[in-house]
Formats: C-alpha cells, sequence, structure tokens
C-alpha cells in the first residue's frame, strides 16, 4: 500500500513538472512567434485588413493591419521579396492613434501615414541575417547582402512607394504611400476608419473562443 502511495505520488509529480515545462515552452513561444493576445478580430472591420503573405511575416508574430487600399501594395512587396530571395519583418503597420512607440529611429508625425494603414516599418532578414535600421542606412547599402541592396533598389525604383531611407531625416525602416503629402482630406477619412474599426474590435482569441463553442 505504501508503495503503490509513493508512486502514485511520484507520477503526479511527474505530470505536474511535465506540466510547468510544456506551459513554459508554450508561453516562451507564443511571446517570440505568436502574440495572440494582441490580434484583433477583423471580420468586423470596414477599412483595416489583415495581411498574410509567404514573404512577409510579423515581428514576434503580431498581427499586420493595413488600410485596405494599401493591401495591394504589400502584396508587390512579397512579390519583391520573393524576386530578391528575402524575408521581410514587418515591426509596425497600422498604429492606433492611442499606441505608444517603443525602439523608434525617428520621431513619430502627428499626420504619420501608419495612422492612416497606409504604412509598415520593416527589417529585411537574407539567410540567418537581419538587418535592421543601422544596417539599412543609405550610407551603408554598398555593404549589405547583394539581394538585400537589390530589394532596396527595387523599392526605390517602385513610383508607387516611397523607402524611408530616401527622406531628408533617414527612417530606412520605414516604406509608404505620401497619403498625409498628396491627400490630407482623405488621409483624415482614412484614420478616422481605421481609428474606428481598431477602437471598436474584439480581440481575436474571444473570437476563436465564441467560435468552438457553437460547435460545441
Amino acid at each position: 500500500m505504501v508503495k503503490m502511495k509513493a508512486l502514485k505520488t511520484k507520477k503526479m509529480m511527474v505530470l505536474f513538472i511535465a506540466g510547468i515545462v510544456l506551459g513554459l515552452a508554450g508561453g516562451l513561444y507564443c511571446y517570440f512567434f505568436f502574440q495572440f493576445w494582441t490580434h484583433k478580430d477583423s471580420s468586423g472591420f470596414k477599412a483595416l485588413k489583415e495581411f498574410k503573405g509567404g514573404h512577409i511575416k510579423a515581428h514576434l508574430g503580431r498581427q499586420i493591419l493595413v488600410h485596405k487600399d494599401f493591401y495591394p501594395m504589400l502584396n508587390q512587396l512579397d512579390t519583391l521579396a520573393e524576386e530578391n530571395n528575402v524575408k521581410i519583418l514587418i515591426t509596425s503597420s497600422y498604429r492606433y492613434a492611442d499606441k505608444k512607440i517603443s525602439n523608434q529611429v525617428v520621431r513619430p508625425a502627428k499626420t504619420s501615414n501608419h495612422l492612416a494603414g497606409y504604412a509598415i516599418d520593416l527589417n529585411i532578414k537574407y539567410k540567418w541575417k537581419l538587418f535592421e535600421s543601422v544596417d539599412l542606412r543609405p550610407e551603408n547599402l554598398e555593404n549589405l547582402s547583394v539581394p538585400v541592396q537589390e530589394f532596396i533598389q527595387a523599392l526605390r525604383y517602385n513610383a508607387n512607394i516611397r523607402w524611408g531611407g530616401d527622406f531628408n531625416t533617414p527612417d530606412p525602416v520605414h516604406v509608404d504611400i505620401p497619403l498625409n503629402k498628396t491627400d490630407m482630406e482623405r488621409w483624415k477619412q482614412y484614420h478616422n476608419s481605421c481609428f474606428f474599426d481598431y477602437a471598436n474590435a474584439k480581440p481575436k482569441w474571444r473570437a476563436w473562443i465564441n467560435n468552438l463553442f457553437k460547435r460545441l
């Protein structure tokens, strides 16, 4: 009887430790690769749209949100990335007006195109190397891997978008369509519609739970 209790206690301890290890591993994976708690349920959006691409991923597995009219530009970037054998890691897409920005390269403008869903910030990955703002400075381009150089040049040759490295104050991780320069009224409309979408959206995980209960 004593031996049976000891075996049962040992089994419970093993299961307890295994649960902790699995929980810790799952938590670390989600933190670094899939921060699902930051995702919004996009099913009711009117202006914003969630992007998913083969060569474009989000930093820490966050959500990529842009205005629906900017979405085709991300498809073009995804194609350019594929053609140049690089991967794109997006660190910022639509920026909710109340959100505080960390590790910013330049001071955000009050009429930033991020606020209208018309801009992204990106890093470029080639093989195992991640090229960030310091690497992507215009004066350093000739020192980069050739595929990264060619991707940047492809951005520059695209007449529809701007690469931030060419700004008067370089912001080499930034890519946008200059809506805030060409059509301020439309910028205001898009800013308001994106803000409304995001402010009224529920967390995506709630939608997952609701769908799960509907199936049960």
